[in-house]
């Protein structure tokens, strides 16, 4: 592939394409086969307020632009197969890649299919990349927090039928605590949730960690971060087959397009998986 290593982070990695266009890729111990990255803001052709690789044609930024940028992306990286996209919707459903879901409203995605991309689109929400310890079948899932508190995580687990243990997950750039504010009806909700994750123990799924007083009061910083390997880990996934988590789109303007910063002139990253095969 025509790119080259730059920055290696805890268990993520940057990398920068021949032609400019900089992705974050997971830092796992799986082959080549496995192509996996989010996009950044750079390397693209969009002006103003969507500066850089903005890939919404959603969003209000100028639709040659986004185009451009699409062709930047698919050049850089090789991108093979159909362009499968879903309408998000911030949903709990997770559909197989076949030609009659192309465009349905779901928030996650898999395929066993080779050179056939999984993606979805963030700016803020996180975006969890998953293979298989075969490298046999991907799947992309886009979990804000409401799909979060709606079981996406499980239903794509449903929907994979793979054991656990043979799963390798990658959480890519979301919002951190630091910035993430909710309010009380939402960690309430989510607390109530984590009392069902009955494979953790009490201290894990109720750590104070997860929520902290945010300096605006009646307000909480919550952890997208941990609150999704919470789920990951009482389904059954090794904590060390969890990666990522390291990054905050709000925080890095440079890097990342964030909604909660920017508002409706905030552009889009692309998280992409495939198994590559010649």
């Amino acid at each position: 592939m025509p790119f080259e290593r730059r920055v290696s982070l805890m268990s993520s990695k940057i990398i920068k394409a021949d032609n400019g266009v900089v992705v974050v890729a997971p830092n796992w111990p799986l082959s080549e086969r496995i192509r996996a990255f989010t996009t950044t803001r750079q390397g693209g052709v969009s002006q103003g307020a969507f500066s850089g690789l903005n890939l919404s044609l959603s969003s209000s930024d100028q639709k040659e632009d986004v185009l451009e940028n699409r062709a930047r992306l698919k050049t850089a990286f090789n991108i093979p197969g159909t362009h499968f996209a879903l309408t998000q919707i911030h949903s709990n459903l997770c559909v197989p890649i076949l030609p009659k879901w192309n465009g349905a409203g779901a928030d996650a995605a898999y395929t066993e299919s080779a050179n056939q991309p999984a993606m979805i689109l963030t700016a803020d929400c996180l975006p969890i990349l998953i293979t298989n310890r075969q490298e046999s079948i991907v799947t992309a899932i886009h979990a804000g927090w409401r799909s979060l508190l709606m079981d996406i995580i499980e239903n794509s687990f449903q929907a994979l039928n793979q054991k656990s243990e043979d799963l390798f997950v990658w959480l890519g750039p979301a919002i951190s605590q630091k910035a993430f504010e909710i309010g009380p009806e939402v960690k309430s909700a989510f607390q109530y949730r984590n009392t069902l994750l009955h494979n953790l123990e009490e201290r894990e799924r109720h750590h104070p960690a997860l929520f902290l007083p945010s300096p605006n009061k009646g307000k909480y910083l919550a952890d997208i971060y941990q609150l999704a390997k919470l789920r990951l880990k009482n389904l059954g996934v090794p904590e060390a087959q969890i990666y990522g988590g390291d990054l905050c789109t709000y925080s890095d303007p440079i890097l990342f397009y964030s909604y909660r910063r920017d508002g409706i002139s905030s552009g889009r990253m692309a998280s992409y998986i495939w198994r590559h095969e010649t």
